[in-house]
């Protein structure tokens, strides 16, 4: 049932084998690789208090933002339901 096998040509075996790993490893990467719409991303934060007379976004804001997008990055990130804060209140803010 098995016969003997010899091979023919080293070149040909030895290119035959690269091609399979490669096909191989693609198949593996593909199945088992990292998605980069599910990747986290790790940003920069300022952690600050609220204090009195304290304009968050006009102070922390740069100048392509625009600064009601910030405030929705500042709303969203701290779990608040609208923009109002207070005194004595932690936020973290977009480096």
């Amino acid at each position: 049932m098995f016969g003997k096998y010899y091979i023919a040509s080293k070149f040909r075996f030895t290119m035959f084998m690269a091609i399979t790993v490669l096909i191989i490893a693609m198949i593996l990467g593909a199945v088992f690789g990292t998605s980069v719409d599910g990747a986290s991303v790790n940003k920069a934060y300022y952690i600050i208090t609220v204090q009195s007379g304290d304009t968050i976004a006009e102070e922390y804001k740069d100048a392509k933002t625009d600064i009601r997008k910030l405030i929705y990055e500042i709303s969203d990130l701290n779990d608040l339901e609208d923009a109002h804060i207070y005194i004595g209140q932690q936020l973290l803010i977009p480096a």
